[in-house]
């Protein structure tokens, strides 16, 4: 089981906690709130940042074929030229 999923249930019965008894946990509430909103803004700059460096790997292997490709499409004229 996940820290994230931990969490969860932490946070759930804390939410139980507060809702059936006259117990404070305001504090923990949203303390394990933020520490999930932390854990999920990691969570989506990671993924963010593997689907950008994908991106960018087929955009690099893609301007090389277009560079080779209008290389060998200057090439072929010169040497038609002569």
């Amino acid at each position: 089981m996940s820290l994230t999923w931990v969490l969860i249930l932490v946070l759930v019965a804390l939410l139980v906690v507060s809702t059936y008894t006259d117990k404070q946990v305001t504090g923990w509430i949203v303390g394990v709130a933020l520490l999930l909103g932390v854990i999920a803004g990691f969570n989506a700059v990671f993924f963010l940042a593997k689907i950008a460096w994908t991106t960018a790997k087929w955009l690099i292997i893609l301007g090389l074929l277009v560079f080779f490709a209008l290389l060998a499409t200057g090439f072929y004229k010169v040497m038609e030229r002569k």
